[in-house]
């Protein structure tokens, strides 16, 4: 059986904080980013409270943004 208590310990250490990384898979033709928006994210939602739907869409909407300005 496997300890996961310490993969548990960590991720929730990370939801406190705002994160874009970028990636590459050696030996592959696979490279790219990820965005993990916390404070940030509850921050922009604490102003409204949107229906899933539009939470969703505004979610993905300022996940690309970052990752854009991330690259200038």
């Amino acid at each position: 059986m496997q300890d996961d208590s310490h993969r548990d310990r960590s991720e929730d250490e990370h939801r406190g904080i705002d994160l874009v990384r970028r990636f590459v898979v050696e030996q592959q033709s696979v490279r790219g980013q990820f965005v993990r928006l916390g404070p940030a994210w509850l921050s922009l939602r604490e102003h409204a409270d949107y229906p899933e739907p539009v939470r969703r869409l505004l979610g993905e909407a300022v996940s690309a943004a970052v990752l854009l300005a991330s690259t200038l």
